[in-house]
């Protein structure tokens, strides 16, 4: 699956300034939305319906803009980075 924007997953293989910034954020090593693309949601109710879409679909590997390519075991990473859209009640 490609994301590109949708997810960013930074490790080991990101610059020293982004992993300082990714481990700020509490978003390293962690296939995860952006802060933004969650405080500024306005409809969350159409993110969780396509959250819930996507997690229909059969990957295993997830391919984004920002950080590092996710070869296998894909798809409980990306449920887990969304499970705040999932559980907030609206």
């Amino acid at each position: 699956m490609i994301v590109t924007d949708l997810v960013f997953h930074f490790d080991d293989q990101s610059t020293p300034r982004t992993k300082f910034i990714a481990k700020m954020l509490g978003a390293y090593k962690q296939l995860r939305p952006s802060l933004l693309e969650k405080f500024a949601t306005q409809d969350k109710v159409k993110v969780q319906n396509s959250i819930q879409q996507i997690l229909t679909w059969d990957f295993e590997r997830i391919i984004m803009a920002h950080g590092s390519i996710i070869e296998r075991d894909a798809k409980p990473l990306f449920k887990a980075g969304y499970e705040w859209f999932l559980e907030i009640s609206l």
